[in-house]
């Protein structure tokens, strides 16, 4: 089964007897391979990222098929910041060295197959969940199976799970607790974090929101109010603190009008018959050098839409932007006609010459082109003003990451149909899709040694830097507690190169 768009552009599923999706093909090449047990719960997925590489995650099951863990087959590295009290050396590191000179311990790489882990109770609710940087978190429901506390664990988990309370397990105390009430229907009424603040919220019968209190740092609280017509729309909002509102809706219940009391604004919208919003106009009392308390209109914009509801077109008094699209429905230009007013230099001009202003119409026209998966490639922007032209080409893998991004200037030269390559942009990614490092090539950028914790949080970089015209290397670290909560961030200096050019 496969759908092709009306640029060519094959993507297509093959399915197995019971209708699980096993393969996705891609129409850049790309693939997903998945595999299921007999239960019909997907037990692995391999993505082709690059031609050589493709990245396998795995899944396991309870005998409820309730969803245990998620894995990699293929262990990747994640990184602990032990301490930061270390000395600062400056010497340059060994090959393969740590930034050790900046005062802080980091750990070797740590292999990590393990992404996530999930415990449940007899009944099913999720009441532990374990990161791959081993931290846990804890849920609490009620009977009605609401969620009524949660917070993390104040101890990292290090033996085999088991669940808390069970097995002679101890239970580790728990930090950053939050807490929950919810009515007799199931509305939540009240939530407190662990430092004492608080939300409560106000239904009425039909369980619309009417209410709103939050407590406010330093004592005191501000209280919100929701009103609704018959039809269920809201019709006002307001709160304690000045904020004013009102709504108006057409018969198709759509919104027509917004009015701020608190600062006289007024928006009004206007639709087709279709439900496509073709004008918005904004009016704000302002008091003019008359002395006068006037409306005066800030915004008046048109729209305007194709047979597929596509926007063609927005224009008001003083600009005009115009988009066609491909066939698969990509936005292929935007021309923007804006009228700018010059005013000469009248020291420029004979003593006898009266200064006139001058409506001048300035055009910008930005061309884009697409891959065979609709993802951006290339924008080619040129301006009438300047005749500057420029472009920018994008790469991808096949699971969608952007892997280069280069800048031309001005058109077509020998060689180059882009023009002049100014600038490349290079990213590397893990298997996990983040950023691993990124250079960029003709403006002397760069973070290398881009690294993550067992929960995807970047816990070290090293950048390129500029300060006091020298050129150094930027090497930031954050470290973690057991709950996740960030204990440091620092950022040291090393010089390494005075004259370096990429």
């Amino acid at each position: 089964m496969g759908l092709r768009d009306a640029n060519g552009n094959l993507n297509a599923q093959v399915r197995d007897l019971a209708g699980n999706v096993v393969q996705e093909r891609h129409a850049d090449g790309g693939r997903i391979d998945s595999a299921y047990n007999a239960f019909g719960d997907k037990v692995s997925s391999a993505e082709r990222v690059t031609d050589s590489r493709t990245v396998v995650t795995k899944y396991s099951y309870d005998k409820l098929s309730r969803l245990e863990q998620t894995s990699l087959a293929q262990g990747i590295s994640r990184y602990e910041v032990n301490g930061t009290g270390g000395a600062v050396n400056t010497a340059t590191p060994a090959d393969g060295a740590l930034h050790a000179y900046n005062g802080v311990d980091i750990s070797g790489a740590i292999t990590q197959t393990v992404l996530e882990t999930n415990q449940y109770d007899e009944a099913g609710r999720k009441v532990r969940v374990v990161n791959g940087n081993n931290e846990a978190t804890r849920y609490r429901y009620d009977r009605a199976g609401n969620v009524v506390l949660s917070g993390q664990e104040t101890v990292k988990v290090t033996a085999p799970l088991k669940k808390p309370g069970v097995d002679n397990t101890p239970v580790a105390p728990l930090a950053y607790q939050m807490r929950y009430r919810y009515d007799a229907v199931g509305h939540k009424v009240g939530q407190t974090d662990a430092a004492g603040m608080s939300q409560s919220w106000t239904y009425n019968t039909f369980g619309r929101l009417i209410g709103r209190t939050d407590g406010k740092t330093g004592g005191g609280t501000v209280d919100f109010q929701y009103t609704y017509n018959r039809a269920g729309d809201l019709t006002h909002e307001g709160n304690g603190a000045g904020k004013s509102l009102d709504y108006r809706y057409d018969g198709a219940g759509q919104r027509i009008e917004i009015r701020d009391n608190n600062l006289g604004q007024t928006t009004n919208y206007g639709y087709d018959l279709a439900g496509n919003r073709v004008s918005e106009k904004m009016a704000q009392k302002t008091l003019l050098s008359s002395g006068v308390l006037d409306n005066v209109v800030y915004q008046d914009n048109h729209l305007v839409y194709d047979a597929q509801n596509r926007l063609r077109a927005v224009f008001d008094s003083r600009a005009d932007v115009r988009i066609t699209y491909d066939l698969a429905g990509n936005r292929s230009q935007v021309t923007t006609h804006v009228i700018n007013t010059i005013r000469p230099d009248a020291k420029s001009q004979p003593a006898n010459v009266v200064v006139q202003d001058q409506q001048v119409i300035h055009t910008s026209t930005t061309a884009y082109g697409y891959d065979t998966m609709n993802r951006q490639i290339r924008s080619q922007e040129v301006s009438s003003v300047t005749g500057a032209v420029d472009t920018h080409q994008y790469r991808y893998d096949y699971a969608g990451n952007r892997t280069q991004d280069q800048t031309y200037s001005g058109g077509p030269i020998e060689g180059s149909p882009n023009g002049k390559l100014e600038k490349t942009y290079n990213y590397v990614y893990d298997d996990l899709n983040r950023m691993a490092s990124y250079t960029g090539y003709g403006v002397a950028e760069r973070t290398d040694q881009i690294l993550y914790d067992g929960a995807g949080r970047q816990v070290y970089a090293k950048s390129l830097v500029k300060a006091n015209n020298l050129w150094n290397e930027e090497h930031l670290s954050n470290r973690r507690e057991a709950t996740g909560k960030r204990a440091m961030n620092g950022c040291e200096f090393f010089l390494t190169d005075t004259n370096l050019i990429i």
